[in-house]
């Protein structure tokens, strides 16, 4: 069995925040908040096996702030 890629990780993380914020955030909008993220921490990482972990932690902190009024990063 091969691993996922990176791509198929971040697709993933774009997938699962989508689920948990389906009922307050568009997809498109959750995807432009995890590019960012993916845009802003890739050309720094060295080692990018916990990059898609890391996207998501600070997408999904983006997003959870944006439901208590503070406006989103993107």
């Amino acid at each position: 069995m091969t691993s996922p890629t990176n791509e198929q990780h971040f697709a993933r993380v774009v997938e699962d925040l989508a689920s948990e914020f389906s009922s307050q955030f568009s997809p498109n909008l959750i995807t432009s908040v995890v590019n960012r993220y993916r845009a802003e921490l890739e050309p720094a990482a060295t080692i990018t096996d916990y990059l898609p972990v890391l996207v998501r932690r600070y997408a999904r902190e983006d997003l959870l702030g944006q439901l208590k009024g503070r406006p989103l990063a993107v």
